[in-house]
């Protein structure tokens, strides 16, 4: 089995603390983080881990002729003090950082863009690992040293054919260099975010100020309102722009696919793009469900500790969530598949927020299938099922109801003042009606 090499990178503004482990040992050293640092930091990685493949010639046309030199050699050398380190292939050098936000933007892609694979763990993880090994001591080293030692260990146990969890958690963090190019719409879709949130601020500011007595205010609020035509502004040419770029050639057919879902819109169709792509770095629908965190929490333990009702574990992506959840509400209407579960759901009396959240799991669901194996979306797709299986039972349950009828007539005689019980068809309609989508979330067709 080949030689693994994890090297963790612990990112702060200003510096990197870099930990190598190669299985016996780790070697620290701290960098700056800037673009002369960081590439001083993957020189040193490779002039010392990374096997060229002139180096692996020269060893095999030498090997016969010092093996009797280097043998002697050995014996006199104490392995522990030795300085000569074996060197991996290029695929079998791991790197593996935290998300620190924007700071490790600029060693991430230098990292990829020399080929290398490189994991970007959400934090929680890496806590729940340092919990797990018993660490008492938290420092930017030990951190790094952390992040080595997981990644290490979570790869070593997978090719050694030892299933694990850890391997699988790893790998749906890991970086796709594919979709690099897709940095430009991230940052776009979260600046159109913020400058949509300053919008809705200044507009609140704005309805507060016009509480006051005329005369007292009207400068304040031509300042805000010259403002808020400027964010108006740049709200449009950064909506143009995210435009542009999903539909370019390598984007242009998965954005049709995904706004084909009803219940996806333009901003959820984007954010899919910009942070998924095509899904390739997911296996399985369950990682994204719990990359984004809408996966089920649920708290019980004997008699004394049992959490009332499920909630979401949360812990993941918040705007991808955000976004999901906003789209639900469409799906619950217009979405054939997301409707049906709406109705059964909603029949068995559950609360309306749970409600949207299976919901949004059920849309995640079929964003995941359409973007990853190239499908379709198709709205009769369960549906005929659905309503097959809901006529058989409506069926049984008639048949079930005449025969209880049979029974009670031939024990009872008839009489006058027998109340008879009618059988209603009850309707229960969308309680999200387009006048109330439209007050409370005014841009729920942008979703």
């Amino acid at each position: 089995m080949e030689s693994i090499v994890a090297v963790g990178i612990d990112v702060a503004k200003e510096k990197l603390d870099v930990a190598v482990f190669n299985g016996k040992k780790f070697v620290t050293r701290i960098y700056p983080n800037t673009k002369e640092g960081i590439e001083r930091f993957l020189k040193d990685v490779e002039e010392k881990y990374v096997e060229k493949p002139d180096d692996s010639n020269e060893i095999n046309n030498t090997e016969s002729q010092n093996r009797t030199s280097q043998t002697i050699k050995n014996i006199n050398i104490n392995p522990e003090k030795s300085n000569n380190v074996s060197k991996v292939s290029k695929d079998s050098i791991h790197f593996v950082m935290e998300a620190t936000g924007s700071y490790n933007t600029k060693v991430l892609y230098a990292i990829s863009d020399r080929g290398y694979p490189v994991y970007v763990l959400n934090p929680i993880v890496s806590r729940r690992y340092s919990e797990e090994q018993m660490k008492r001591t938290t420092t930017d080293k030990e951190v790094s040293k952390l992040l080595a030692g997981y990644a290490y260990s979570s790869i070593l146990s997978f090719k050694s054919g030892i299933p694990s969890e850890s391997y699988n958690t790893l790998m749906s963090f890991k970086f796709d260099s594919s979709k690099k190019d897709n940095l430009e719409l991230r940052v776009l879709i979260k600046t159109l975010e913020s400058l949509m949130r300053t919008r809705t601020r200044i507009l609140n500011e704005i309805e507060a100020l016009n509480q006051y007595p005329d005369g007292f205010v009207d400068s304040a609020i031509e300042s805000l309102k010259r403002l808020l035509q400027e964010i108006e502004i740049e709200i449009k040419n950064i909506q143009h722009k995210i435009d542009e770029i999903v539909n370019r050639e390598e984007n242009k057919d998965l954005y049709g696919r995904l706004t084909s879902i009803p219940g996806v819109g333009k901003r959820t169709a984007s954010a899919i793009i910009a942070y998924f792509g095509e899904f390739s770095t997911f296996d399985n629908f369950k990682y994204v469900a719990s990359y984004i965190g809408l996966t089920p929490s649920i708290k019980e333990s004997g008699k004394s500790v049992k959490k009332k009702g499920y909630s979401i574990s949360k812990i993941g992506n918040p705007y991808l969530r955000q976004i999901l959840f906003m789209a639900s509400l469409s799906a619950s209407k217009h979405n054939p598949q997301c409707n049906i579960l709406y109705e059964r759901l909603l029949e068995k009396g559950k609360d309306k927020k749970l409600i949207q959240i299976a919901v949004a799991h059920k849309l995640l669901r079929q964003i995941f299938a359409i973007a990853k194996y190239g499908r379709v979306y198709d709205p009769h797709y369960g549906v005929e099922v659905k309503e097959k299986e809901g006529r058989d039972k409506g069926k049984e349950n008639e048949d079930k109801r005449n025969t209880n009828k049979r029974k009670v007539n031939t024990s009872t005689s008839p009489s006058k003042n027998t109340n008879t019980k009618q059988n209603i068809s009850i309707h229960t309609k969308f309680p999200y009606d387009s006048p109330f989508i439209q007050d409370t979330y005014p841009n729920i067709t942008d979703y």
